[in-house]
């Protein structure tokens, strides 16, 4: 504490996880207290007890520099809590506050949201897993409003119906630009809600709704907002359940179409079944269209051999895509869809990555991709780690036939 007090150069301090005791976290709220030059401290994961929690909530108070705090998971509830939030009102030049982890629960954020109304500073406020649930979403809305945030994480809370609440406030925003909604169990009506969001909010460029249970109506809703948006850049529907329906897919296809502003999309872990079903062909229709789609991820989303054919088709179309994620997707020498892709390669002047990772792509698929590496325009990277490589000639010719692509392999 001392030696921190004393320092002229430190800007960045991580004691996250730490075991302090009591005093350790009572000396380091002394110690950051009188730094002068310390601007972003991460104490989460330690746990404070009421004098921990009044220790640092003097340094909120006293200390003018430190403008980002980590508090994460420190056991902030009721009394704690509440001096933090007396501090905060205080303060003047914290800007980012990290309080996930905290189970303060609905309480919790009523506190919050009336503590921090009159806040000028603060644009960045992670709340994942402080079990706020339907009953507190009013207040947490409120907290949306009335503060000029850009970026919040609301993963893993239970807002049920009040969802709507807090989709409507981040609609009003005109500050807001990064929500992560993952793992809030809002099934296709939540994802309904939100889309009102994403249509009315013109600054929203980030949304993250993995892990939802979000199925075909949700990818309905989707399609019909994210072309109406004019700042949604990236978003992450990983881990949802839209393999139920093949018509998911067309809707999640039509989408990508449509949208003049989508660059980045995220499907992981959205259909583990091996067959082919045909709802990569569907998605692929829209890469054809699409002009702004920059990055696709579709790992772990089983890629039978006529849809990565019909996936090729839809990247030789494609004029805008750079990135393409394929690892675990089941991708093997069968019927010529690698050897397509790898076609596609040879001309496609914009892929610069391409990850095949951990798929069944064998030494004698080693020709195919040689003549791709050799003729290609834009590669400049490829994965193909983990993959059923047995022979060291097979790494060796792949790495070394093209001095502008790095190529990731080993023999297994």
């Amino acid at each position: 504490a001392d030696a921190i007090a004393a320092n002229t150069s430190l800007r960045h301090v991580n004691v996250s996880n730490a075991w302090l005791s009591t005093d350790g976290v009572v000396s380091l709220a002394l110690g950051f207290r009188k730094s002068t030059t310390v601007k972003h401290v991460q104490i989460g994961r330690n746990k404070f007890d009421q004098a921990g929690a009044e220790a640092w909530a003097l340094t909120i108070k006293e200390n003018t520099m430190i403008d980002q705090l980590d508090l994460s998971s420190t056991q902030l509830k009721t009394e704690r809590l509440a001096v933090i939030i007396e501090a905060l009102k205080i303060n003047s030049v914290i800007w980012d506050l990290n309080l996930s982890g905290n189970e303060f629960g609905d309480a919790g954020i009523k506190s919050l949201a009336a503590g921090l109304k009159d806040s000028k500073v603060l644009r960045r406020i992670l709340l994942a897993g402080t079990q706020i649930t339907e009953a507190g979403a009013g207040d947490l809305a409120i907290l949306l409003s009335i503060v000029s945030l850009e970026e919040v994480n609301l993963k893993d809370l239970d807002l049920g119906q009040g969802i709507t609440l807090v989709a409507n406030a981040i609609g009003r925003s005109s500050s807001i630009r990064d929500v992560n909604l993952a793992r809030n169990k809002l099934g296709d009506t939540g994802v309904g809600a939100v889309c009102e969001a994403i249509r009315e909010c013109k600054t929203l460029a980030d949304l993250n709704l993995s892990e939802n249970g979000a199925g075909m109506r949700a990818a309905e809703f989707l399609a019909e907002a994210v072309p109406q948006s004019t700042s949604i850049r990236n978003l992450d529907l990983s881990w949802n359940m839209f393999s139920k329906e093949t018509l998911a897919f067309e809707h999640l296809g039509t989408m990508i179409a449509w949208s003049s502003t989508l660059q980045h999309l995220n499907l992981t872990g959205n259909r583990m079944q091996e067959k082919d079903t045909g709802m990569l062909r569907m998605l692929s229709e829209g890469l054809k269209v699409s002009k702004s789609l920059e990055s696709l991820l579709l790992k772990l989303t089983y890629c039978g051999d006529d849809e990565l054919k019909s996936l090729a088709v839809g990247i030789a179309a494609n004029r805008s895509l750079r990135f393409l994620d394929l690892t675990s997707t089941g991708v093997g020498f069968e019927d010529g869809g690698l050897e397509q892709l790898c076609a596609v390669l040879k001309e496609n002047t914009t892929l610069e990555t391409v990850l095949l990772a951990c798929n069944p792509i064998e030494d004698r698929c080693v020709k195919i991709f040689l003549e791709a590496l050799q003729q290609s325009p834009a590669l400049t990277h490829l994965d193909l780690e983990g993959c059923q490589l047995a022979k060291g000639e097979s790494v060796y010719l792949l790495q070394n036939a093209s001095a502008h692509c790095y190529v990731a392999a080993s023999v297994i």
